[in-house]
């Protein structure tokens, strides 16, 4: 209830704020009939620059969103080939060092055989 009686009140500063500002009379200001038939269509066009925008807004979004989705999704292929090929490439590392650690031991197996048996 309050609320409906400050616009009221609020309406009515405005109204006789702009008689006064103008020197209008209010039989005057009622005659504009054309005027203010003019607004709707003002605020029909302000419509439909707002939804145009919206539309707009929406499918550059939609559009953003879709870049991001391949970008970050290319990102992660990007990384999981990376991780393969580093573990690939521990993997081997780690081989031919058991490999080389195989063949020195064996080495020095047979050496000391070599030498137990001289």
């Amino acid at each position: 209830m309050k609320n409906i009686l400050w616009i009221v009140l609020a309406a009515g500063v405005v109204v006789g704020g702009y008689v006064l500002v103008t020197g209008k009379s209010p039989t005057e200001i009622m005659g504009k009939e054309d005027e203010t038939m003019e607004a709707p269509a003002v605020v029909d066009e302000a419509t439909d620059a707002a939804d145009e925008t919206m539309s707009t807004t929406e499918g550059m979004a939609d559009d953003a969103t879709g870049a991001a989705s391949e970008t970050v999704n290319e990102m992660v292929e990007t990384t999981e080939e990376t991780v393969e090929e580093i573990v690939t490439e521990v993997e081997d590392a780690v081989n031919e060092a058991a490999e080389d650690a195989s063949d020195a031991v064996s080495d020095a197996v047979n050496d000391l055989v070599n030498t137990v048996t001289e």
